[in-house]
């Protein structure tokens, strides 16, 4: 909120036109507290003022936030900065204070957390304290703006009294930002509709779907929009993505922000499907009630002298998907917009991400980065995320705005669609990844040996000046017509590394067909063994059973050549590099080693490339990214993926 209202906060509370309307009931709530002079309530909301902090004090750290997160915090009197207040008694999910990054975080509510979009907000001005009370307007008057995430049906309701809190607050010139989702799942639409009618915007009770391979990255809820409305919201936002959310409606039209293609359509609720209340996933006969697109997805509305924005979905700002495509722009537009601070001389989304930035291409590869196909690196992208010392961002283009490292994934998904498959890099792209290179930035490539697509051509061309590739004695050079087919290595081998410590790790590819590898009988045992646990006479096994129970009992010793099994399918290769140095190599019997990785130092930067990769794929992780690391086929790769990373942030 803007001054008038930038007055000493206690007295703020004061100059609000509704201030004799609702001076009873500030009485009545005299629980609060005396309002003193550093601005803190006393009584049941006495705590530490966050704003007088040390900063590094209150960085995230560890697992979770290194000062204990008191409820309801006073902002400082003295601070004027904008205040957001994080609604905690609505919903307990996905929360930025419970669910804190941790590379050891796989539960959904966890990794799907708006850990760093809150970090984020706090380090550039704009700090936040949750509330687990019941919103009133003396309680919301000191902030600036209020943020809902996805309300949960076994939390409260809003009472009549908050939802009158919260349209006075947003009318007397405070910022609303509510999160939505989905088919009206935990209810939330029901409850977040009865004071977001009043302002003109609505969640809608539907599914936004849309088709792949353009406007999907999985199936037919993991959406991409990139269709836009002139506002400021929108600046620096070309696509945003949903994990399975839901359109949105405006009395105003002009009130809409992101649309999907008109292929969509908006699929109803079923509220008997007690999973979500998903609906069927295919467009019925009735267009009224499942409207084909293009649809809404969010929406920013004026009410008064505030201002609201709704979203409809989630996940689009949890840490795992924050930072794909531009959902991270777009969040740092909402909060600039709803503090009426949009025309900043530096924009929030311009300023420094914490750590260090890596951004994966994906315009070329056209978002590979994200899909679960076995070829995609889906799982490595949110595994990057549970980092906390890195963020890795799947930005369309070449971009090197704040960029520590740009990594160049294959290209090598074949959609069908020419438009998909034919993307090249332009000279610009490529003379301007080598200023990057050659000015102290890192660049790494990767890509499978026995499916080299034109656009890895062009970059090994432009970058790695007489990089050859030996196959089994056959070499091969960038712009060959054809590159020879390398031989397999069947099972997995320790690596070895001159630049960063990979000792006791192991790589390899997941099995063909089943995982883990099992028998009839093993199975069968598995079985019995759930049945007796569970007291049950019959039990339907399915793979998530087979998996919690057989995981940790394969070793990598079972996995060497001479004791394979024959159902693993491999993922190395039999091949060696003649340009730059040992970066990764792998151990084979008899003393052999097969190359992974070369490095060159270029001028200031540094240039890696994976010449195979097939281990940072979904064909070895798997596409189920909260699935823990605890096998031995997972475990040594995701732990080598991390190794990796800390290598790159001081390397």
């Amino acid at each position: 909120m803007k001054p008038p209202f930038r007055t000493p906060r206690c007295s703020r509370l004061f100059r609000h036109p509704s201030f004799f309307a609702v001076i009873w009931a500030f009485f009545i709530a005299f629980s609060l507290g005396a309002c003193t002079d550093d601005g803190s309530y006393g009584g049941d909301d006495a705590g530490y003022n966050q704003g007088d902090q040390d900063a590094d004090e209150f960085d995230p750290g560890g697992s979770c936030w290194n000062t204990t997160m008191r409820d309801y915090v006073m902002p400082p009197v003295d601070d004027d900065r904008p205040w957001i207040l994080v609604d905690l008694l609505h919903t307990d999910i996905q929360t930025p204070t419970d669910h804190c990054l941790h590379r050891d975080q796989y539960n959904y509510q966890g990794s799907y957390g708006f850990y760093r979009l809150f970090s984020h907000y706090r380090t550039h001005g704009y700090p936040w304290a949750p509330t687990t009370k019941e919103l009133s307007l003396p309680r919301l008057a000191p902030y600036d703006i209020l943020f809902i995430n996805l309300v949960h049906e076994r939390n409260p309701d809003f009472t009549d009294d908050e939802v009158e809190a919260i349209l006075q607050f947003v009318e007397d010139g405070g910022g609303l930002f509510v999160i939505g989702d989905h088919t009206n799942v935990y209810r939330h639409a029901e409850r977040v509709n009865r004071f977001l009618e009043p302002m003109g915007i609505r969640m809608m009770y539907h599914t936004a779907v849309d088709y792949p391979p353009f406007y999907s990255v999985a199936g037919l809820g993991w959406i991409m929009m990139f269709d836009f409305a002139a506002h400021p919201i929108n600046e620096d936002v070309e696509m945003i993505s949903f994990k399975t959310g839901g359109p949105v409606e405006s009395d105003d039209p002009d009130d809409n922000l992101a649309f999907t293609s008109p292929r969509s359509f908006a699929d109803y609720w079923d509220e008997s499907n007690d999973f979500g209340f998903y609906g069927t996933w295919s467009q019925g006969d009735d267009t009224e009630l499942e409207p084909s697109g293009p649809l809404s997805v969010a929406a920013a509305t004026e009410y008064g002298k505030g201002r609201a924005v709704l979203v409809g979905d989630q996940n689009i700002f949890g840490d795992g998907w924050l930072h794909f495509g531009h959902n991270f722009e777009f969040a740092a537009n909402i909060i600039e917009w709803l503090a009426h601070n949009e025309d900043t001389d530096t924009p929030l989304r311009h300023k420094p991400i914490k750590g260090h930035n890596i951004i994966f291409e994906s315009e070329i590869n056209y978002y590979q980065t994200a899909r679960t196909h076995s070829e995609g690196y889906y799982n490595i992208f949110v595994e990057t995320n549970r980092n906390q010392g890195v963020t890795g961002r799947a930005l369309p283009g070449v971009q090197t705005f704040n960029a520590d490292t740009l990594v160049f994934p294959a290209s090598d998904i074949h959609f069908g669609e020419p438009e998909l498959d034919e993307r090249t890099y332009t000279s610009e792209d490529l003379q301007r990844i080598q200023y990057f290179m050659e000015d102290g930035g890192q660049v790494v490539i990767t890509f499978d040996p026995t499916n080299i697509t034109e656009p890895t051509e062009q970059l090994l061309q432009a970058l790695a000046d007489d990089f050859s590739l030996d196959m089994g004695g056959e070499i091969w050079t960038p712009g060959d017509s054809d590159a020879p087919q390398p031989q397999s290595v069947a099972g997995f081998h320790p690596v070895s590394s001159p630049h960063f410590d990979v000792d006791g790790l192991h790589l390899g590819a997941l099995p063909r067909g089943a995982f883990p590898p099992h028998t009839d009988e093993e199975r069968q045992a598995r079985k019995e063994e759930l049945k007796q646990a569970r007291d049950v006479d019959e039990l339907d096994l399915d793979d998530a059973d087979i998996y919690r129970g057989l995981y940790d009992e394969y070793h990598p010793e079972a996995f060497f050549a001479d004791g394979a099994r024959d159902d693993v399918g491999a993922h190395l290769y039999d091949l060696d590099v003649q340009w730059g140095e040992p970066f990764v190599d792998a151990e084979l019997p008899g003393e052999q080693t097969t190359t992974v990785a070369r490095r060159k130092l270029v001028d200031h930067g540094e240039l890696i490339i994976f010449v195979q990769d097939g281990f940072l794929r979904n064909r070895t992780l798997g596409s189920d990214e909260l699935l823990r690391p605890k096998s031995f086929f997972r475990k040594d790769i995701v732990e080598f993926h991390h190794r990796l990373l800390d290598y790159l942030k001081t390397g």
